[in-house]
């Protein structure tokens, strides 16, 4: 790995699990199933919403992730529903913080695939 030859080394990854594009949450998973079959790294992960200060993610068309309060809290979607909008709603771009809040994060791996098939 290019991080080994610079001399960079860790145990540890942190990585959102969703919600989002399907072939990106796919990719993401792949890659820290390996990263922790390989080379025994300990994987955490937490939804994109405490990224973007909890505002809207594209789905599809119309239609974006939201998390509401209100939401039934079932099947490990953290009260993530679709909504669909005639407007476009209020954005924010996802950034990391300064220093990582571990405690946003568990051991619940799995992806957050919300959407229905097509």
């Amino acid at each position: 790995m290019e991080l080994q030859k610079q001399g960079i080394e860790f145990d540890t990854l942190y990585f959102v699990r969703g919600p989002g594009s399907f072939m990106a949450l796919k990719l993401i998973y792949l890659f820290a199933k390996t990263l922790e079959i390989a080379k025994g790294i300990k994987l955490y992960a937490a939804h994109a919403f405490h990224f973007n200060k909890s505002t809207p993610i594209k789905a599809y068309g119309n239609c974006y992730f939201v998390r509401e309060d209100n939401v039934e809290v079932e099947n490990n979607t953290y009260g993530i529903a679709i909504k669909n909008y005639d407007t476009l709603p209020k954005l924010e771009p996802f950034s990391l913080p300064e220093v990582l809040d571990t405690s946003l994060f568990d051991t619940n791996l799995k992806p957050l695939y919300l959407l229905p098939p097509v």
